[in-house]
């Protein structure tokens, strides 16, 4: 999927883009947010200082959390403090969506109020599009969270010229290798427990993968036809507390380590235990090491998923895999839709 981007030679100084970037992160009242929050704002800070530097006005939008008015918790001003570190100019809070910003200078910086406190967001209002529109000269979507067809995923560029967003480019760039040409044997690890949204997932894989290692709650309620499949390889040993299955067990982490250290390509979305619970922690945490160290580096390894990401952090191997994908639910619709996301395919190059 090849998409619309900024030519390098545009003329930015004194234009206002509006730059839609994925910060759904809790807001801790105190303290950082948590470790793929970070992620995800530190992605977003080479854009913008680039967007800056090149002398557009730059105006950020973000959704956070599922508000269905307005939240003080859930709040864009929380994240004006954690801006005032990452740049040398003041980020301008702008919370009023009906009041224009006046007399902006090039290279400045505005942040708007969460958008899903607007009413028509998440129904893609065209009303509500026209009046972020009115922002702006044009748009830059950054945000992998593209899958929803809502108001400032699809609706803004019906009014504006719209272009991806470096990070963006790169999330389709990894994951359409995926889909069109893997290094192979390519082998997924899919983890977690919602069969209603990993299911699809791992049908999905199976016809693109040589091999779907699954662990975690789903490997337990796995339909007895695709658990019977021979490409799908369920833990051999678990931990349990009491009846209830909590964490794959040791003899399942050695059976995978050796099947998938002859994979060139490397996919792991989701825990294999109840991480909430640190004594079933250890079975994830020991296969990021695993996948990390064990496996060897000239194979390609993706790792995704708001669950997965502290664990990759926590034992300090980020650097160790070749691309961490900050789209979580995304990157799971981006592989069972072959890239066909709403949001994708209004910035697709025609």
């Amino acid at each position: 999927m090849k998409l619309k981007t900024l030519p390098e030679n545009f003329d930015l100084r004194g234009k206002r883009v509006l730059l839609r970037m994925d910060w759904n992160v809790a807001l801790p009242a105190k303290g950082q947010p948590s470790t793929e929050g970070l992620m995800k704002i530190q992605n977003s800070i080479a854009t913008i200082k680039m967007l800056a530097k090149r002398g557009a006005i730059v105006i950020l939008l973000t959704h956070v959390g599922r508000p269905e008015k307005f939240d003080a918790k859930l709040s864009t001003k929380r994240f004006i403090p954690l801006l005032k570190k990452r740049f040398h100019s003041a980020v301008q809070f702008h919370p009023d969506l009906r009041q224009p910003i006046k007399q902006a200078r090039p290279g400045s910086i505005y942040l708007l109020e969460n958008v899903r406190f607007e009413e028509g967001e998440s129904s893609n209002d065209l009303k509500l599009a026209q009046a972020y529109a009115k922002f702006g000269d044009l748009y830059m979507n950054d945000a992998f969270a593209s899958w929803q067809a809502q108001t400032t995923i699809v609706g803004i560029p019906k009014f504006l010229p719209a272009y991806a967003g470096p990070e963006l480019v790169k999330e389709v760039t990894v994951l359409s290798r995926l889909l069109s040409h893997p290094k192979r044997p390519f082998f997924a690890v899919i983890g977690g427990g919602k069969i209603s949204t990993k299911l699809p997932v791992i049908k999905s894989l199976l016809k693109i993968c040589d091999g779907v290692c699954v662990g975690g709650a789903i490997a337990n309620v796995m339909p007895a036809r695709e658990a019977k499949n021979k490409k799908i390889f369920l833990p051999v040993d678990v931990v349990r507390s009491g009846d209830e299955i909590r964490d794959m067990g040791p003899k399942t982490l050695v059976s995978w380590r050796e099947r998938l250290k002859s994979a060139r390509t490397i996919l792991w979305n989701g825990p294999v235990g109840m991480i909430e619970d640190p004594r079933f922690a250890k079975g994830s945490l020991a296969l990021a090491r695993m996948l990390a160290q064990d496996i060897p580096s000239s194979t390609y390894k993706i790792v995704g998923g708001g669950d997965t990401i502290p664990l990759v952090a926590k034992t300090k191997t980020t650097h160790q895999f070749d691309h961490v994908s900050m789209g979580g639910g995304a990157m799971l619709e981006f592989l069972i839709h072959k890239g066909r996301l709403p949001g994708l395919v209004t910035l697709q190059k025609k």
